[in-house]
């Protein structure tokens, strides 16, 4: 591998593990996708002659593959979310009608004068 396809692969490997840290699952994944495509990308275009194409091919197509990934991912954790306030608000529902029942027989109760 010459230098600059080694140099071009450094700086998408390096650029894809920093993107990694604090980013959205889309994020992560076209940032590792790239790094990861462009290190391929290079190793299979330095076969043919043709590192720096195959590392900047290898990178847009690992980006792409990885954010439609991440996306996926981003939007089941979405689902999973939902799914969980949703069972949230159910149960936050059934306690106030419970105390709304509660504090209704204590008041016929109290008129009754039990």
């Amino acid at each position: 591998m010459n230098r600059v396809t080694r140099g071009i692969t450094t700086v998408a490997v390096t650029g894809a593990l920093l993107l990694s840290s604090g980013c959205t699952q889309t994020q992560k994944g076209a940032g590792i996708g790239s790094g990861i495509g462009a290190a391929a990308g290079a190793i299979i275009g330095h076969q043919s002659g043709h590192g720096v194409e195959g590392a900047l091919i290898g990178a847009g197509t690992g980006a792409l593959a990885g954010g439609m990934i991440g996306s996926h991912q981003d939007k089941e954790q979405l689902r999973e979310e939902n799914a969980a306030l949703q069972e949230e608000l159910r149960r936050e529902r059934e306690d106030a009608e419970l105390e709304r029942v509660r504090s209704e027989n204590y008041r016929l109760n109290q008129e009754l004068g039990n």
